[in-house]
């Protein structure tokens, strides 16, 4: 989680100082939604990287995991908060 900072300006920057960060809220942005869709768009993160930040972005409330139980497989969506 973010430290809370007393500076909001600095929380923020702490908060995208993540190299993946922007790439992935583009992706979001441009649609996709599951994890090999930000890997296939993302070729140069590692999976251990890219579900390291997808995890870090979920706790900060910046998206939202969803898991589709779409018969014998589960699926995972990622979506952007309201926040």
């Amino acid at each position: 989680m973010i430290e809370n900072n007393i500076c909001p300006i600095g929380s923020t920057l702490d908060f995208f100082n993540r190299k993946w960060i922007f790439c992935i809220l583009s992706n979001i942005f441009r649609g996709m939604k599951h994890f090999s869709e930000f890997k296939k768009a993302n070729p140069t993160i590692s999976n251990h990287i890219l579900a390291e930040t997808l995890k870090y972005m979920e706790e900060n409330d910046l998206i939202i995991k969803t898991v589709i139980d779409d018969g014998p497989k589960l699926k995972t969506e990622y979506s952007l908060t309201e926040k």
